[in-house]
């Protein structure tokens, strides 16, 4: 088994802004093995998502699944990845060293 081989980015977008919408998506996304990485940030949208997955046929289920069937959801703009440029890097970066 080689494993997941094609990584998908989302960027997801609430429909709305509360407590309870936040903590259902969070929790749906914590569920998801197939989820990597799931940050909540600041600007055009409200989640940076990484899926690790087999292929684009499970990213389709799983979008239908997990993103259409929320009624939280309001948008999913997905990128793939065609090539790694960088993974990992030094941690705890200190800002005051830059000084």
């Amino acid at each position: 088994i080689l494993g997941p081989r094609l990584k998908v980015i989302a960027l997801v977008t609430l429909e709305r802004d509360t407590p309870d919408g936040h903590d259902a998506f969070r929790r749906a996304m914590t569920a998801l093995p197939q989820v990597a990485h799931c940050h909540f940030v600041a600007g055009g949208c409200d989640y940076f998502v990484q899926f690790n997955l087999e292929s684009m046929d499970q990213y389709d289920r799983l979008l239908e699944r997990h993103f259409t069937a929320m009624p939280i959801v309001k948008r999913v703009e997905s990128m793939v990845v065609l090539k790694e440029v960088k993974n990992g890097g030094i941690g705890r970066i200190d800002f005051a060293s830059d000084r």
